[in-house]
């Protein structure tokens, strides 16, 4: 009766290690963030709360492996403005990466962020900063730094070959002046320099990187906005579906790609090189750019389905969302997968950092994007018997907004292969014969770059 129960001491901290696991909480970072949320303007909610967990529900947060610490901060397009309140972002003394691009954030750089000593990644493009850069070496384990398209003004400070790990560096867009320094670090793959004032000469060191990333470049370039992006989009899912409803619904394009889209007057995409996948001869994988577009299941070019035909256009909505290439390389040479590069930001729930930045500058058009996303995303499945058919596929794409629902669907090719049955007069614009119209002058190859 009076007996008492022993606790085993391994048990008693086994239990209480289990337990300070499951509530730890990075309390002082905690702190910070919503002391800058709080003094920062901002139009877009966060909807950040002290009784939620910073790591497990707070977004575009990311803490290390026990939540003792936030060590990255991804905040892209949130409607920031303003200058950033000092004693704020500076006390996350564990931070390596911070992403605040695509925001109106003004003034100059935070003097404060000196005390981030664990940084390694630093995106700021695309902001309203000005004055003079900050002094890169002070941060011993930077690796990326993106400040493009700012106000930042003065000269480059030479300090910044002593960031012996930087492997990416665009300063580009910004009103910098004077020479340009002898940026010494071997481990540099990627720079850009263009559109500033600097003068003199290229250092010996940076022979290496091509004249454009020093020069003023692309002024008369407009990059393709959100509506007209939706455009191409709708008109080339409605050439495909067409094509697939020829030769009693046989029919298969087999090299869709971005290269084989053109815009017509009314900036609809348009499909071409119909039919001449079945009689080229394949190509080794390695040296095609194309190679990206290819559903995994397709060996032989020669061999593509309807299906696989879906994958490459899912791909091609991939490249208008993100503004990336479908086989690009990284900043160390890595080569990247645009589908898997994809589906690994998805699956990390960073998925505002898919959309290209130009689309960012545009109000109300997250939930549009986040739907193509997923358009985009069915039409990639692995699985073959998982990937929607292009008929539903157009209905999907034209529900994301109406846009000019009478248009006319026209598409064109650069052979004279003929079709099994006459083409509409809605759908060509040309003759009633049964050939495929040749490109029109009025036309323009589409061009992500």
């Amino acid at each position: 009766m009076g007996k008492k129960m022993k606790m085993n001491p391994l048990f008693i901290f086994l239990l209480g290690t289990i337990f300070t696991s499951i509530v730890a909480e990075p309390v002082k970072d905690k702190q910070a963030l919503l002391d800058f949320i709080q003094h920062i303007h901002h139009s877009r909610s966060l909807k950040w709360s002290k009784q939620d967990s910073v790591c497990n529900t707070w977004v575009g947060v990311a803490c290390n492996n026990d939540h003792s610490r936030v060590i990255g901060l991804h905040l892209p397009g949130m409607g920031f403005h303003g200058p950033i309140p000092r004693n704020t972002l500076s006390r996350l003394s564990a931070l390596e990466v911070l992403s605040l691009r695509s925001n109106a954030i003004s003034g100059s750089f935070p003097s404060d962020f000196a005390q981030l000593k664990n940084l390694t990644t630093l995106y700021l493009q695309f902001n309203n900063f000005s004055g003079p850069l900050p002094d890169f070496s002070i941060w011993n384990n930077l690796t990326i730094v993106n400040l493009s398209n700012n106000g930042f003004n003065g000269s480059i400070n030479p300090s910044v070959s002593k960031s012996s790990h930087l492997t990416a560096l665009n300063l580009s867009y910004n009103s910098l002046s004077g020479d340009i320094p002898d940026i010494n670090i071997p481990s540099l793959q990627q720079l850009d320099l263009s559109n500033n004032n600097l003068t003199g000469v290229i250092p010996n060191s940076l022979e290496r990187f091509p004249s454009w990333a020093f020069s003023k470049r692309g002024e008369d370039r407009t990059p393709l906005d959100w509506e007209t992006r939706l455009k191409i989009a709708i008109g080339a899912a409605r050439g495909i579906a067409f094509i697939h409803t020829q030769n009693n619904g046989k029919l298969v394009h087999g090299n869709i790609k971005a290269s084989n889209i053109f815009l017509n007057s009314e900036r609809y995409g348009c499909v071409s090189d119909i039919g001449l996948a079945a009689v080229m001869s394949p190509m080794p994988l390695p040296v095609m750019r194309a190679a990206g577009y290819r559903a995994p299941e397709v060996t032989d070019t020669r061999k593509a389905t309807q299906a696989s035909d879906v994958y490459s256009f899912g791909v091609f909505l991939l490249e208008l969302l993100t503004g990336k290439s479908p086989i690009h390389a990284t900043s160390g040479e890595e080569i990247v997968h645009l589908v898997r590069w994809v589906h690994s930001v998805v699956r990390e729930e960073w998925t505002a950092e898919v959309f290209d930045v130009e689309l960012l500058r545009y109000p109300n058009i997250e939930e549009e994007m986040v739907e193509m996303l997923q358009i985009a995303m069915s039409c990639v499945a692995r699985v073959v018997e998982q990937r929607p058919k292009m008929a539903g596929l157009v209905k999907m794409v034209e529900e994301i907004r109406r846009v000019n629902n009478g248009n006319q669907l026209s598409f064109e090719t650069k052979s004279e292969a003929s079709a099994s049955t006459s083409i509409p007069h809605a759908v060509a614009e040309t003759t009633s014969s049964s050939t495929v119209p040749l490109k029109k002058n009025n036309e323009r190859k589409l061009s992500l770059v």
